[in-house]
């Protein structure tokens, strides 16, 4: 409340103890308009000076220092509606405002600006995952660094990391010494000595052997001249030089400079000159029933053919064999098995690199006029074949007979003779 009012007492003015009433009702009046006037002036009046309580401040506008509000309501306004400071109370998406202490039930999603957990792993490292809670890397052992493992993972703590262009543990490379590590390209102001795997030297003499020297600086040879060799030298280093001394020495494991060199095996033996073995011992043949490798001496192939029909008069192939390159020696023989009833005439049989075809005599045999249904059989003569390039040589035949059939046997064998 802010002025006191009075009210000024009505005066009797009537003597002795009957009052006229009209007297009576003066006063009431008077009293009533008094009242009237004094609760107009005073009470209707807006308030004014300090504010107390619930307030603060000074009339006529003072501030709200505390809400008391026990029910649903206040003054008949809910209390999702009602405001501290403007910003509303209760309401499910606050309004900004700067807060000295904010307690969540739950953890603040990242959506919010939060983390979307409610503890944070002592010394890992934190992790986005979108739109999810913050993950952890572990940190790992001492030393270890965060790899990472690609777009679509989390990078964990680890060893041996791929470095492209980078540094090792911060050190940069070039140090007296480098931390370890795979390098593109190292570059020392010295050159690197035995010891850690260099050579001592700042360059190679171009051409030159090196030569180790314990812990020393390699040492290095001049290249010499054309066809020398490098030449051991007792208790020094070896050096280019002619004639060598091979007497002790081997090349394939067979003694080099004896007249008479010891017994050896070799894989391959060649020579742009002749071989000149002994008159009576010769070169040795072999021992047992084995075949000679393919392109050697005394290389052997052979093919049979059995029952190849024949038309009377037309040349067919009884059987072949492929020549490689080489000088060769072929024969065989042929035979033909008739009917009872053929009638035979002329038999031809012959090597031949021409399929069907005998050759002309006398590289082939030939009977005429022979026995009704005879069995009978030619030896091909043997013949020299100087092949250039692998070729197909066949035992050719023709025979000619009527009144039957007939059909043809026979072998061809070729022998490699140089």
């Amino acid at each position: 409340m802010s002025d006191e009012f009075l009210i000024v007492p009505y005066r009797v003015r009537a003597a002795g103890t009957d009052v006229p009433p009209e007297e009576v009702q003066a006063a009431v009046n008077s009293l009533a308009r008094q009242t009237t006037i004094a609760l107009n002036e005073t009470v209707g009046l807006p308030p004014a000076g300090a504010a107390g309580g619930d307030l603060s401040g000074t009339y006529p506008n003072p501030t709200v220092t505390a809400l008391h509000v026990t029910s649903g309501t206040e003054s008949g306004v809910a209390i999702t509606a009602s405001t501290v400071n403007s910003t509303p109370v209760g309401a499910t998406i606050p309004s900004t405002g700067a807060f000295t202490t904010l307690t969540a039930s739950t953890p603040v999603a990242v959506a919010s600006g939060g983390t979307g957990q409610n503890a944070l792993s002592a010394h890992n490292v934190l992790l986005g995952e979108g739109t999810s809670g913050v993950g952890f890397a572990a940190p790992g052992a001492t030393g270890q660094m965060l790899i990472s493992a690609g777009a679509a993972a989390d990078p964990a703590f680890g060893g041996s990391p791929t470095i492209t262009g980078g540094s090792i543990n911060g050190s940069p490379i070039g140090q007296t010494t480098p931390a370890a590590g795979a390098f593109t390209t190292l570059t020392a102001t010295t050159p690197i000595a035995v010891s850690s795997g260099g050579t001592g030297r700042a360059s190679l003499t171009a051409h030159g052997v090196l030569i180790g020297e314990t812990t020393a600086a390699i040492n290095q040879t001049a290249a010499g001249t054309t066809g020398q060799m490098l030449l051991g030298v007792t208790g020094a280093d070896p050096a280019f030089g002619n004639n060598p001394t091979l007497s002790g020495g081997t090349i394939d494991n067979t003694p080099i400079g004896s007249i008479t060199p010891a017994a050896g095996a070799f894989t391959t033996l060649s020579s742009t000159g002749t071989f000149t073995p002994s008159q009576t011992a010769g070169i040795v043949g072999t021992t047992t029933n084995n075949d000679a490798n393919a392109g050697s001496i005394g290389e052997y192939i052979t093919a049979t053919g059995s029952s190849v029909s024949a038309t009377s008069g037309t040349g067919l192939n009884i059987t072949s064999i492929s020549l490689s390159a080489g000088d060769w020696d072929v024969s065989g023989a042929a035979a033909i098995n008739p009917a009872a009833s053929t009638v035979l005439g002329t038999f031809l049989a012959s090597s031949s690199t021409t399929s069907a075809t005998t050759m002309m005599p006398p590289r082939r045999l030939q009977t005429n006029s022979n026995p009704t249904g005879a069995y009978l059989s030619l030896p091909v003569p043997s013949m020299r074949f100087s092949l250039s390039t692998t070729t197909t040589v066949y035992l050719a035949a023709t025979v000619v007979f009527s009144s039957g059939t007939l059909t043809c046997d026979g072998f061809i064998e070729a022998r490699r003779v140089r």
